[in-house]
């Protein structure tokens, strides 16, 4: 796998607790937080902030996973970057960034 650490990955077909325990922390807390958000938010300039601020811990996230051995570099560069797009996301919604619109003023 290019993303997970070969030591974590299925040798027979089903998973170790530490990679299942793993994929929950980390894709699961973030589909959560996102289907959360999106089936509750009323979406404000201060929802979008405050979704941006939920998704920084994800950062510190991948860069412990990293660090113990469960990502590889390209694993952890590659979720971090989604992280910049949530980020992201969250800026040009709460209006903290703009995005240039031809012909808009």
């Amino acid at each position: 796998s290019l993303s997970i650490a070969p030591k974590f990955l299925p040798t027979r077909g089903t998973p170790s607790d530490d990679l299942a325990a793993f994929l929950m922390r980390c894709f699961g807390a973030q589909a959560m937080l996102s289907g959360i958000a999106l089936g509750l938010g009323n979406w404000s300039k201060e929802a979008y902030l405050l979704y941006t601020a939920a998704i920084v811990p994800f950062f510190a996230f991948d860069l412990l996973a990293y660090q113990r051995g469960f990502l590889t570099g390209f694993g952890a560069v590659g979720d971090a970057l989604g992280n910049v797009v949530f980020t992201l996301c969250g800026l040009l919604g709460a209006g903290v960034l703009a995005l240039p619109i031809p012909g808009r003023k």
